[in-house]
Order: C-alpha cells, then structure tokens, then sequence
C-alpha cells in the first residue's frame, strides 16, 4: 500500500478541532480509501467550491413493501396489514479532491438492498424483526444496519405518504 504519510501528518493537524460527527466521518475515510490520502496528482478545481473541501449531505432513497402487526395497540394496527415503505439515508461526508463525489451511490445503494431490503421486502415483519416492528423502531434498525459502513447522519422511514419516523446520529449519542 502507497500511502503518503505527509498527507496523513497533514490531515491530522486538521483533526483538533474537529466535532465528534467530523472526526468520525475523518476516520471512514481514512479507513475506507487509502488510495485518497495517497493522491499527490495535480488538483483538478472544477468544482465550485475552491480550495477547501466542504462538508455535504447525500441522500439515497430506497423501498420495500411489508406486512406487520402491533397487538399491544388498539385500532386498526392490531390487524395485520401492509405498507409500500420508503426510507431515506442521509450520508454526511466531505467531497473528494480527487473524484469529486463524497459517496459512491451505487456502493451506497448495494448496501441498501443487501442489509435493508433483502431481508424485509415482501416479508411479515413480527416474523423477521426481533423487536415490535413499528416505523420507530425499524427507522433504528436501519440505522444500526447501515451505520457500521458508512457516516450515516439520518434516516428517515415512510410508512405512508403522510406519516413518518427519523433517526439522527446526534439522537444516538
């Protein structure tokens, strides 16, 4: 591995005065892609923002259908029924000087699809989930799922066009 250690020594420095969100975000790209930190090739600066790399959020939306029920409540969520659900995964992160994206969506996407939907698309989710399976706490679990790989900041779970349950990363600290 070709990592330029000045460029490492360099991005440390930068680190102190970094909140907890950043320093993480920091470290997943430190670890996720070392080939970056060795990039000592010229700057292309076609980008809007100048010198100085900013801070964005991306967002990947993804969809699964599912059938559940909540027996410990009263009113037409006791029964069983279904729900098209719609999440949204927000990733905080920084642009890339040498790609010029912050996240690859289709990495992004792959994951989504393997660790979200694979598991609760056309399922009965009491059967599946091992919790009560109610938008507030599957919002979590997609959270805790997608977390471990990538600087996930939000999520947000639709169970209808209307109603909604969302997760921050400052609501996990």
């Amino acid at each position: 591995m070709n990592v330029n250690l000045d460029r490492i020594e360099e991005l440390l420095k930068d680190t102190k005065d970094m909140t907890a969100e950043e320093l993480g975000t920091f470290m997943y790209l430190l670890t996720k892609d070392t080939n970056e930190l060795s990039y000592t090739g010229p700057r292309q600066n076609h980008a809007p923002y100048g010198a100085v790399s900013p801070w964005i959020t991306v967002c990947k939306i993804g969809e699964f259908d599912a059938a559940h029920n909540n027996p410990f409540i009263d009113g037409k969520c006791k029964y069983l029924h279904g729900h098209t659900y719609k999440y949204e995964v927000y990733v905080r992160t920084i642009i890339s000087d040498k790609t010029g994206i912050s996240i690859d969506f289709r990495e992004l996407k792959k994951f989504m699809k393997e660790m979200i939907e694979e598991k609760l698309d056309h399922k009965y989710l009491n059967e599946v989930l091992p919790f009560i399976p109610s938008t507030e706490n599957i919002v979590i679990w997609i959270f805790q799922q997608l977390s471990p790989h990538f600087p996930v900041d939000k999520v947000r779970l639709w169970e209808n066009p209307t109603s909604f349950a969302e997760i921050t990363a400052d609501d996990l600290r």
